[in-house]
């Protein structure tokens, strides 16, 4: 599915927190930044650049509201146009990243963007289903990045790793990730729940609940609207990506184990950085240091391909924090030079075929596809989980029948190879009794003929 390309600037917007807790304790309150609509001042610095511009500033006193309406509701206004999106907070431990993106999701007041976007989100498809023949469905899934290591957040037990795999059309896949159907903001809240209570999270000096992790939330939107002369086909995704902060180790006191991960973590964002350095750079094409990290390469999309991409960096206002606040704005600045070429995603259902669909199947398949945690009826086909079709649109009922119908006939086929082997094995089995039936009659014959000629001359053959 492939439309109109339009290429844009990474849109970059920088919140600034209150004081903290352990700042107020520490007597770290003078202040190091001066913030206004566009425009982050720093306040002490002589050798560094005075004056950061971005497209928005907000200061300590900013709601979750206004943030949201900054950065994230064109997102979703993106995305019901058929354009994928993504979000990412960058910045220092305790900067104010999971609360910008996440926030207190019982608390109206204190959602953060991500919640935010949920609620919006079905209420923006509730009243396009007004609309004559217009269809949704939404899927969600839930990973974190830990230690260099990819772990889906949405299935119960010990799950394994998951690997991040460069499909040439759907762009970075993550195979056999769970996708949840949802239908609700308190569905979408039972999987953002879930996956927040295992996602990996620790006590550091920096912050009393630091992520140890990086964290993708993603909403994939598929909608078919009925019009003269057929139907249109769309869908967009949305990533919203809560990195764990940058820290140093004399700051964070890490140790042990908190060390290790928080080695993982610097590895991860220096990628990240190296990456952002060579994209901002004219004429940049291609930066092979994708490669070196699991977050840059499930990041490629949203850093130079199909996505409007938004960075929404945390600072903190301290004069303790100067020198990582300054790191943070510098990377800020970076972004805004970095392009992606976002792509509508959608087309005419008269012009598609089976052959498109099928295309669409075979994406799905070279994702994997997983079942929900729980309320949902499932399939079990040859160890994966397929949503069951009941509680899909009419086309992705028939995407997934087309699905079933191949899985079938796969084994169907299977099967069959599996009759022949057995049908040949019984074949090889058979001659090779008659062979040794007959070595046996040879040699019952050879030896007779042996005891005969030992009676007749006396000599023992």
């Amino acid at each position: 599915m492939a439309g109109d390309v339009e290429a844009s600037n990474i849109r970059v917007a920088v919140r600034c927190r209150p004081f903290n807790a352990r700042e107020r304790a520490e007597g770290a309150v003078r202040n190091a930044l001066s913030c206004n609509d566009s425009t982050v001042q720093v306040m002490e610095s002589t050798r560094l650049p005075k004056e950061f511009h971005y497209d928005h500033v907000f200061g300590c006193g900013a709601t979750q509201e206004v943030v949201f309406q900054a950065v994230g509701l064109h997102l979703l206004d993106n995305a019901m146009n058929a354009y994928n999106g993504c979000i990412f907070a960058y910045g220092q431990t305790g900067s104010g990243k999971s609360h910008s993106i996440m926030g207190d999701v019982e608390d109206e007041v204190e959602q953060g963007i991500l919640p935010r976007a949920c609620t919006r989100l079905f209420s923006m498809l509730e009243g396009r289903r007004q609309d004559k023949g217009f269809e949704a469905t939404v899927l969600a899934s839930y990973l974190e990045i830990y230690n260099e290591k990819i772990f889906d957040l949405l299935t119960g037990g010990n799950p394994g790793e998951l690997q991040v795999r460069n499909h040439p059309e759907l762009g970075p896949i993550v195979p056999h990730l769970t996708e949840c159907p949802v239908e609700s903001f308190e569905e979408a809240y039972e999987l953002l729940d879930f996956g927040a209570k295992r996602r990996a999270v620790a006590a550091t000096q920096m912050n009393a609940t630091s992520s140890r992790s990086h964290a993708v939330f993603t909403l994939q939107v598929r909608m078919v609207l009925a019009k003269p002369g057929g139907h249109v086909e769309s869908q967009a995704k949305i990533h919203f990506v809560d990195l764990a902060g940058s820290e140093r180790q004399k700051k964070s006191g890490a140790a042990g184990e908190r060390l290790k991960e928080g080695i993982g973590i610097n590895l991860s964002l220096t990628t990240l950085g190296r990456v952002i350095s060579e994209l901002a750079k004219p004429g940049a094409r291609s930066v092979p240091a994708f490669r070196d990290s699991k977050l840059t390469l499930l990041l490629k999309d949203a850093l130079m391909g199909n996505s409007r991409t938004e960075l929404l960096a945390c600072v903190s206002p301290s004069s303790f924090n100067l020198e990582e606040t300054v790191s943070t704005l510098e990377f800020a600045t970076r972004c805004k030079l970095v392009k992606t070429s976002a792509m509508k995603n959608e087309q005419s259902k008269a012009k598609a075929s089976v052959r498109g669909m099928w295309e669409v199947v075979k994406g799905r398949r070279a994702r994997g596809v997983a079942g929900p945690l729980n309320g949902y009826s499932l399939l079990e086909r040859e160890g994966h989980y397929l949503i069951s079709t009941e509680q899909l649109p009419p086309i992705i009922q028939t995407m997934y029948l087309i699905h079933n119908k191949d899985r079938e006939h796969s084994a169907a086929m299977s099967l069959l190879s599996n009759q022949k082997e057995e049908v040949r094995a019984r074949e090889v089995a058979v001659l090779q009794a008659q062979m040794a039936s007959e070595r046996a009659a040879s040699e019952a014959t050879l030896d007779d003929t042996h005891r005969a000629l030992e009676d007749k001359t006396g000599f023992r053959v």
